[in-house]
């Protein structure tokens, strides 16, 4: 019988509320990429990015039973990293906008975008990141920061178009 990724996250999810640690490492193998993409997208450091992302995991371990069936378990774990990386930058003693070493090699202008994303608002950011770095459709980005998708696509335009106006003048 065939099952969708959704039907079939959800299926395991409801065996790691049961506290079944190969689900739990069925789920890690299916959305570490994922998490630890989102995150690194974030933190910008390669360090910060795997710490954010192991906390993401050990966090579905012990919360899973949070999950409602409201959303997508990929939201769900977007949702989790999102709130992960929020809380360490709070916590963060650095500048915000500057970009420490990436701990990674990037091009200029993937290095640029990342700084110019700094000095957005953090919804706006998110939704960027959630959508253009990490691939994630308009519904399940949409999902993961809990609005409409018809918020998400509004907040995509104008974010894209305030985006443009900051490379712009960085490049001036």
């Amino acid at each position: 019988m065939f099952r969708s990724p959704d039907e079939e996250d959800r299926r395991l999810l409801a065996r790691v509320v049961r506290h079944d640690e190969r689900a739990l490492q069925t789920l890690i193998r299916r959305h570490q990429r994922l998490v630890y993409g989102l995150c690194l997208n974030v933190m910008v450091n390669r360090e910060d990015a795997e710490e954010a992302a192991l906390e993401v995991f050990l966090k579905l371990w012990r919360k899973a039973e949070l999950h409602r069936g409201e959303c997508s378990v990929k939201s769900f774990l977007c949702r989790i990293a999102i709130n992960e990386c929020r809380d360490r930058l709070r916590r963060r003693t650095t500048i915000i906008g500057e970009v420490e070493d990436p701990g990674v090699e990037m091009s200029q202008d993937r290095l640029a975008i990342l700084c110019a994303l700094r000095n957005l608002e953090e919804d706006d950011r998110m939704a960027i990141i959630l959508y253009h770095l990490d691939g994630l459709s308009v519904d399940e980005a949409a999902e993961a920061l809990e609005i409409s998708p018809g918020v998400l696509k509004m907040r995509l335009v104008r974010t894209r178009a305030r985006l443009k106006v900051i490379l712009e003048d960085r490049d001036e």
